[in-house]
């Protein structure tokens, strides 16, 4: 299994050597943010059952557009001859795309899908109680993409005859990696899910955020999301009008390209703090001197913007 983050050519490589005598079965994470890459992936590793998660926006600033992306991700089932398993999200919008023409058994994967997943109920902060095969388990991590994850992981697990009871006791084992959907509780809540950010990843968090039961206030600090190209201020401006429309009680924007979001969330009419800044010193002194114990604060932003930063001033 990749260590870390290392899922590109140089990366998955690495990650191949490994593997040992003793293993039966490896788990690969195979990334692409480049025209081209994931054929190349695939030609390293030519799995046997591969798994598209989904169909979203990010490196949309390199490949173009979200066919491009499309297209790109099903070359992870281009060394298929027939004999491999492909799985593809259910109710996608590429769905069809993804499974058309591929040598191999297509399957979807998803709540309704999935063999031996029979739902999940929501925890808030503490994750998921998942219901496997009839045994319960406690996901730990966080938000309906974290969920879609976990059932894309039991989806091959059960394709590959794992026993339902190792199945609850890897989802119990799971632990979020670091700026993802990070959980940092003490006199205030932070929610610290800065290691990468897309207009879809960004609306999911502050959809989560608004989901929460919370007695306190909601502070959601949103940093530039890079890597966007030419859609970069049309999905900024997305992602501010949706912030409007959030439950919070601050919004903070951070970073350059933030700008158009914190424009339209203005004309959006936003009624609680809002404030743009460029300079994270600034950032820093106005949401220490805002947040109060009892405040859930979120922290988006893509990995270029070293929002953690943040985090780690607001709990000393």
């Amino acid at each position: 299994m990749n260590p870390g983050n290392l899922n590109s050519d140089i990366g998955l490589s690495q990650s191949m050597f490994g593997i040992g005598d003793e293993d039966e079965i490896g788990v690969f994470e195979m990334g692409m943010n480049r025209a081209g890459e994931m054929g190349e992936l695939a030609g390293i590793y030519e799995p046997d059952i591969a798994l598209v998660n989904n169909v979203g926006t990010a490196h949309i600033g390199i490949l173009g557009s979200r066919d491009a992306i499309a297209l790109e991700k099903k070359k992870i089932f281009s060394r298929f001859s027939g004999a491999q398993r492909g799985f593809v999200p259910e109710g996608d919008d590429y769905n069809a795309f993804l499974k058309e023409g591929v040598r191999g058994e297509m399957r979807d994967f998803g709540p309704h899908s999935t063999k031996g997943f029979r739902g999940a109920r929501d925890l808030g902060l503490d994750g998921f109680a998942v219901d496997w095969e009839g045994l319960q388990a406690r996901f730990p991590l966080v938000g309906r993409h974290n969920l879609s994850n976990a059932i894309a992981a039991m989806a091959l697990a059960e394709c590959v005859g794992t026993p339902p009871r190792e199945v609850v006791e890897g989802l119990e084992a799971v632990r979020p990696l670091f700026g993802r959907s990070e959980i940092l509780k003490g006199e205030v809540t932070i929610i610290r899910d800065c290691y990468n950010a897309n207009p879809d990843s960004s609306e999911a968090a502050l959809e989560f955020c608004d989901s929460i039961a919370w007695k306190g206030r909601r502070i959601y600090v949103l940093g530039s999301m890079l890597e966007l190209g030419l859609e970069s201020e049309a999905a900024h401006r997305r992602v501010g009008e949706a912030a409007a429309r959030s439950k919070a009680d601050a919004l903070f924007f951070f970073g350059d390209e933030a700008r158009p979001a914190f424009d339209e969330a203005r004309a959006a009419g936003f009624t609680g703090l809002l404030l743009f800044e460029t300079n994270f010193d600034r950032l820093a002194r106005a949401a220490k001197a805002y947040a109060r114990p009892g405040d859930l604060v979120l922290l988006k932003a893509s990995r270029g913007m070293a929002l953690e930063r943040l985090a780690e001033l607001m709990q000393a």
